[in-house]
């Protein structure tokens, strides 16, 4: 109806025009011909507007319009989704992209830091007895080896150097194998009782010469067994029990170790009434070269790959290294281990019925 009503205006409208040119034409004299020239005129450019012209501006007025409409509907892509709903879903997307490139930023800013730091303390860890080395050396090469003495010592000390530099090699050749993923731990069950009396015994004279006591909290009747590769374990309580020795308090220091079960893990606990750990170094003491008394680690010995080495095993086990520290008071690590399980003895009448036992826990704690 409102287009009918459209068109009967317009077609009024050029009516009148039409009249009001003839009357024009008229009053001023013009000829008959020259009259209908005029109004032929007016009636192609009515026609050239009204059937030509408007419909292409509608069309593409139509289409413009579509266009708008569709931007903010999203109809021909999402149905009923409001163009709120998508621009929100875009802002979240650009959010999340946004996280996941300030955290990949951060990870890449610590891992710059942590390799400018290493490459400093493993230049520092070799400078040293590096440069202790050759000072010996250069000292009997320009007429110290005429002094036996002096030789004697000057060699003796050299050595020490060098061992200390052989230490940092092959710590650092452990972490590296262990983080390669070259070194699969080879597991199967031990008594890890009878390990740390080896080991008590490895640290005795080390311990004796410090004035501190190590020993198990009490005596274990029955082996407590775990699953893991037992080279490896006994790497991981070496260092444990060592640097414990070494940051005791000289002249009545004690080591403590005890085994404990938690539901079906072994606990391992060193602990010692040593200088003990600030709460800000508890996070990072297991960082390579990360030392939290510097010069005494270096007067203990110590390479300070220890703890880096340990936390890379137990990585590889799938084991738990626990720290607790008080300054001033002491430390205790906790390593949490598999436990063992151990089938029962499978007798023949068990093999011809085809009854195998369920495997038992061995434990001894």
């Amino acid at each position: 109806m409102e287009k009918i009503g459209f068109n009967l205006v317009s077609h009024v409208l050029f009516a009148a025009l039409l009249a009001v040119v003839a009357g024009i034409c008229v009053s001023m004299g013009a000829t008959p011909a020259l009259t209908y020239v005029l109004c032929a005129v007016v009636v192609g450019f009515y026609v050239l507007v009204c059937w030509i012209f408007i419909p292409l501006y509608n069309r593409s007025l139509s289409k413009k319009i579509q266009d708008i409409h569709n931007c903010f509907t999203f109809s021909h892509y999402s149905g009923s989704r409001s163009v709120s709903e998508q621009l929100s879903r875009l802002r979240e997307n650009i959010r999340t992209y946004m996280e996941k490139r300030r955290v990949e930023e951060d990870a890449l800013r610590d891992r710059d830091t942590f390799r400018r730091e290493f490459i400093g303390n493993l230049a520092h860890e070799l400078k040293t007895p590096l440069f202790t080395t050759q000072g010996y050396l250069l000292t009997l090469m320009e007429g110290g080896l005429d002094d036996p003495e002096l030789t004697a010592k000057y060699v003796r000390r050299a050595s020490i150097g060098m061992e200390r530099l052989v230490s940092v090699v092959k710590d650092l050749d452990t972490i590296t194998k262990l983080e390669n993923g070259r070194n699969v731990p080879v597991k199967e069950p031990f008594d890890i009782v009878a390990l740390t009396e080896n080991i008590i015994g490895m640290v005795d004279m080390e311990a004796f010469e410090r004035g501190v006591t190590v020993s198990l909290d009490k005596d274990y009747n029955e082996p407590v067994m775990v699953y893991a590769d037992e080279m490896r374990i006994e790497q991981v309580l070496t260092n444990l029990v060592t640097n414990s020795v070494r940051y005791s308090k000289e002249k009545g220091g004690y080591v403590k170790i005890r085994f404990y079960q938690a539901g079906d893990k072994i606990v391992t606990e060193v602990a010692d009434n040593g200088i003990g750990i600030a709460p800000e170094h508890i996070p990072r003491v297991t960082e390579r070269f990360y030392r939290v008394d510097k010069s005494r680690s270096r007067e203990t010995g110590g390479t300070g790959l220890g703890l880096a080495i340990v936390k890379h095993v137990l990585f590889r086990h799938q084991a738990q290294l626990q720290i607790e520290s008080e300054l001033g008071k002491g430390s205790t690590f906790k390593i949490i281990i598999s436990k063992a399980r151990l089938a029962p003895p499978i007798n023949s009448k068990d093999l011809l019925s085809g009854t195998v036992p369920e495997s038992s826990p061995v434990i001894g704690v």
